[in-house]
């Protein structure tokens, strides 16, 4: 399959070598290092290769793994099947053309659910434009549908709804919160991969002035695990391929202090990041207390909402 969809740019380099006169052409532009590696990808597959931007956003996704008749893989995330280009590192094991398998030794196939970061790019915006090799083998692949998705690593999926009461619990316990989210009046604060998360937003359009001791009636404040917890996060013009959050357990927070600088004024766009601290935040799990530790949360959208 990579041989036959490298032909296609090479066929087209080929055919400007003689001009309309029979004369041999001696001004052709350097090809590009999509167009000349002899291991380009790997053997056979759609890879990403190191120093090469793709010029894409990546984000926490899921889909399902398509091998087509033709040998391409694709990855439909909800909308449709796009053509995928594998993180670095993957390669197809010995023997055996319809698996992929990753640097840690993880197995993919046909219809397989997988979770990744990455996102995506143009053909005409891949390394080498459309006369590279990326823009031939979208062409052969995928010419209908344009637009590609670049993997930055993958994994089979996680299935939160799979785990005990306990797991549960120990991933809420051992969890990094580092990434926050902004929007409206409060604040939240997730792990990298959206799969904790620490909410506190209040009961109404404005909050009371702080501190705020939990549990306050004020303030609804809450710890979430499950999966794409924070995906649609303040947006109301959800794409296709936007993957649902999916919480599998919630528990009110029990204990905590939250302090931030309230502005005087608000208006959205016109108010500068709010920082906010959450110290000595718990949640009770059965007969067990859960303790959080210190949470720095920003929100850098005060006042916003979606719409």
């Amino acid at each position: 399959m990579r041989r036959l969809s490298r032909m296609i740019p090479a066929l087209a380099g080929a055919a400007l070598i003689i001009s309309a006169c029979g004369q041999p052409v001696t001004d052709l532009p350097e090809p590009t290092t999509s167009t000349t590696e002899s291991n380009l990808g790997g053997d056979g597959i759609p890879v990403k290769i190191p120093g090469e931007d793709y010029q894409h956003v990546a984000r926490p996704l899921t889909g399902t793994l398509g091998l087509e008749a033709n040998g391409c893989w694709m990855i439909d995330l909800g909308d449709g099947p796009r053509l995928l280009i594998f993180p670095e590192g993957f390669d197809k094991p010995p023997n055996d053309g319809a698996l992929m398998e990753g640097p840690t030794g993880g197995r993919f196939a046909d219809a397989m659910t997988v979770d990744l970061d990455g996102g995506f790019a143009q053909a005409d915006a891949l390394p080498g434009g459309t006369d590279g090799f990326w823009g031939g083998y979208v062409g052969f692949c995928s010419p209908e549908r344009r637009d590609v998705v670049i993997a930055d690593s993958m994994t089979a999926a996680f299935d939160p709804g799979g785990l005990t009461e306990s797991d549960l619990v120990g991933l809420a316990r051992t969890s990094v919160l580092t990434r926050s989210w902004g929007c409206g009046f409060g604040f939240e604060v997730s792990s990298a991969d959206q799969r904790v998360s620490v909410r506190l937003y209040p009961n109404r359009m404005t909050p009371s002035p702080p501190p705020a001791t939990l549990p306050d009636e004020n303030w609804t404040a809450e710890v979430l695990v499950g999966k794409h917890l924070n995906s649609n996060h303040c947006d109301d013009a959800v794409e296709g391929w936007e993957p649902e959050p999916n919480i599998v357990a919630k528990w009110p927070l029990t204990s905590g202090q939250l302090e931030f600088d309230l502005p005087e004024e608000v208006e959205c766009g016109l108010v500068p990041p709010v920082m906010a601290r959450l110290e000595g935040a718990a949640f009770q799990a059965g007969a067990e207390e859960v303790m959080l530790g210190e949470l720095a949360i920003v929100n850098e959208s005060f006042g916003c909402f979606a719409g």
